[in-house]
This record gives structure tokens, sequence and C-alpha cells, in this order.
């Protein structure tokens, strides 16, 4: 009797405990990641030891000394300035008039080519800037503004101003000015994003994408005028400006690392995509020295694959994997943050996809002006390039009017060419309607 009330006190004994046990158990689980971790603040961030990559503006800053000739950044801000100046619809009027000017079929309008004259002062300036040697951009690298690039939207329409000259320029038969064009963009592409994070990257992207779907409409609208596609050719296998996608991985590791680390970041704002709203400096610590130590072995690998930029985004989202998967609470932010930037990362990878597009769109436009069709099939052009992502040959659709090709995208599944879902990766798509190419996806 005695002994069966002994088990039972016992059994009452070790169920009760269970809790209590998991309690300490997660307590010290907390302990060990939270307070151990942030005891590292100190000698790793404020010292910087151990740490392999930028953690503060200055430590990320290229001390270069520049004459002020060879600087983009003076000339930029200078006519960025006195584009500004004007009101924005006189400025989105020069640049859809420039448009007209090099696409309209019933004559040019007399405003239309006003509009081109008036766009040359501007265009003579980029040029100027696009033949600096370096350039010296400022930024704000405390998280507290929205966009940090220098006059962004002022960038992008400067391309699309250089995109209409260019344009404009092959039709009056200068295709080399108009390939000039579009390689001064490249150039101020490069310039803009070379101190950048992925910020930068983003901004770059989008200026060499205009530029690459402004020569395949040049090639499409004027290819029967003299070098047309000797110049298109040259132009896309000229890479000389692809984004340092190194360098911007450790800008925006310094960005990332600086902002978790400073007093006043967790005031319960969004940063990175992540919302920034635990105030306790053991979290914050932990926080940023996880957050280093993720940067410092995605760059490493990314170094490793080096300069393939596939591999470069394979390798992030493989190190993006393994750190998620090491379940603890200095995790969750960093981990948060450097799943907002996969996105960013496989923008950089689309970029060498697109440009691996524009051969076939090449060949295809090239058959259309030859048949007056575009062709069924890519084997019609006998054309055998690979899609990077999977080493199988391009998926193309001719359509109506035109013609669709595209890579399966990072994820390398066909998604039949759809590139809309902005909540999945998706397919990398070149389309031509008709009238108009686009380039879009991911």
């Amino acid at each position: 009797m005695w002994s069966n009330k002994r088990g039972i006190v016992i059994g009452i004994y070790v169920l009760t405990s269970i809790p209590i046990l998991a309690v300490a158990g997660f307590a010290y689980w907390l302990y060990t990641d939270l307070y151990q971790t942030s005891a590292q603040f100190e000698s790793k961030i404020e010292q910087g030891q151990g740490i392999d990559i930028p953690v503060t503006p200055s430590d990320f800053a290229r001390f270069v000394e520049l004459k002020k000739s060879d600087d983009a950044t003076i000339p930029f801000l200078a006519v960025a300035k006195e584009w500004e100046a004007l009101p924005e619809s006189d400025r989105n009027l020069i640049v859809a008039q420039v448009r007209l000017f090099a696409t309209s079929v019933e004559g040019n309008d007399p405003k239309q080519a006003q509009a081109f004259v008036k766009a040359q002062p501007f265009l003579a300036k980029l040029r100027n800037v696009a033949a600096c040697k370096d350039s010296h951009f400022e930024r704000d690298w405390t998280g507290n503004t929205e966009l940090i690039e220098p006059h962004y939207h002022t960038t992008i329409q400067f391309g699309r101003l250089l995109c209409a000259a260019a344009l404009a320029e092959a039709r009056i038969n200068n295709i080399d000015v108009a390939f000039q064009h579009l390689e001064t963009l490249r150039k101020l592409a490069a310039h803009i994003s070379r101190d950048a994070g992925l910020d930068g990257t983003v901004t770059h992207v989008n200026l060499e994408t205009q530029a690459l779907t402004a020569a395949q409409e040049i090639l499409y609208r004027f290819g029967r005028r003299t070098d047309a596609y000797s110049k298109y050719h040259s132009f896309i296998a000229n890479r000389k400006t692809q984004p340092n996608i190194i360098r911007n991985l450790e800008g925006e590791a310094m960005r990332t690392t600086y902002v978790l680390s400073q007093a006043n970041s967790f005031k319960d704002r969004m940063f990175s995509g992540t919302k920034l709203s635990i105030k306790n400096e053991t979290f914050q610590r932990a926080a940023t020295i996880r957050m280093s130590e993720f940067w410092t072995n995605a760059i490493s690998e990314a170094e490793a694959s080096y300069p393939d930029t596939i591999a470069i985004r394979d390798a992030y989202v493989e190190t993006l994997s393994a750190f998620s998967g090491q379940r603890s609470p200095s995790r969750v932010i960093p981990s948060a943050i450097a799943e907002w930037n996969v996105d960013r990362i496989n923008l950089a990878a689309a970029l060498e996809v697109r440009y691996a597009l524009a051969k076939p769109v090449g060949e295809v436009i090239a058959h259309f002006h030859l048949t007056g069709n575009f062709p069924k099939s890519l084997s019609e052009i006998n054309f055998q390039d690979s899609d990077p992502y999977t080493r199988d040959v391009f998926i193309y659709q001719r359509m109506e009017k035109g013609f669709r090709i595209y890579s399966t995208g990072a994820d390398r599944i066909d998604d039949g060419g759809d590139f809309a879902d902005q909540n999945q990766v998706t397919d990398i798509v070149t389309t031509f309607d008709g009238e108009l190419f686009k380039i879009e996806g991911i």
C-alpha cells in the first residue's frame, strides 16, 4: 500500500516538475541567446574585434583622392539641381515630347522638335557626368529616410530622357550617338550605385533595364539603319557597368548592422521591411551581433561565388536558410531583414538574365526584318543559348502582334511567362506587344 502511494506521489512530483523544468530550460536558453550574445557587443561592435564586415559609415567609406574634374558627384548634383528647378509638369513634358519626336509616324509636331532641342544641354551635362572617373555620393545611413539614394526620382527621369533621346537620334540616322546615350545611362547607374547598399543595386538595375529596353526598341524600329545590329550586339556584350554586388552587399551589411546598433533605432518603426519595436537594450545588442554574423557569412559565400551573380544569389539564399534555421530570439529581426533583401539580390541576378535574353531578342527582330514575321520558335532561327538558371533553352512564345521570351527566374519554375505576382519569385520576361518592349520579373 505504501509503495503504491509513494509511486503516486513521485508521479505527481514529476508531472508538476515538468513545467518548472521547461520554464527553467527556456529561461536558460533565453539567457544564453540574448545575454551572452549581447555581452559580445562591446568587443565586436564597438571595438570591431572579429568582425569581417564594415559596421559604421566610416568603415564602409572609400578614401580616394579625386580631382574635382574626375568626381561625377559634382556635375551630377549640379545638373540634378538645374533639372529639378523646372516644374514637374515641364520635366515630364520634355521627356514625353522627345519620345514622340522619336516615335511619331505622322510627322513631328514643332513642339516635339523644340523639346528635343531643349533637352540637349541636359544630355551634354549627363555625358560629362558619365565621363568622370569616380564618384562619392553621400547617403543618410541612419535609416530615418525611406529613400536613401541621391535624387532618386530625378535619376529615373534622367534615364527616361536619355532613352527617349537615344530613340530620337536613331530616327535621324545617328545610330552611334543613340547608343552613346544608352552607354551614358549605364555609366550613370554605375556612379550612383558604386558606394551604395542594395538600394543602389535596385536603382542600378532600373537604369540598366531602361537602357536595355531602349536598345531593343531601337533595333526593332531602326534596325535597317547602318550599323544598328553591330552597335546593338556590342552594347549587350559590354558588361563593364554591371552592379558591384559585393560592394553593395557590404554597404547593406554596414547599413543594417549600424542602424540596429543605434540607441534610438528601436522606436516602433519600419526598417528594411521589419518592424523595430522591442525597446530592450539586451535584445537590441543581441540582434546587432546576429546581424553582423549573418552578413559575415553571407559576404564570405558571395565572394567565393564571384563573379557569377546567379551563384552569389544562390549562396545568399542558402546562407539565409541556414541562419534562419537556428531559431532563437536574437535571430528574429536579422532573419526578417535578410529575408526582405532576397528580392533585391534576385533583381541583381535578373539583370544578367535580362542581358542573356537580349541576344535571342535581337535574333528574333532580325528574323522579322528579313521575313516580315516573327519566328514560330527559337529553333526556326537556330538559337540554342540556354537559360542561366536552368541550362535549358529559353522559352519563346509568338503572340498575335509580337512575342514573349523568358527565363524561369530564380525559383527555376516555369510560370508560363508570369511576372505579375509580387508575392513570389516569377519568370524573367521580355515582351514585345507590337508597340512596346517590356522587361520584367525576377
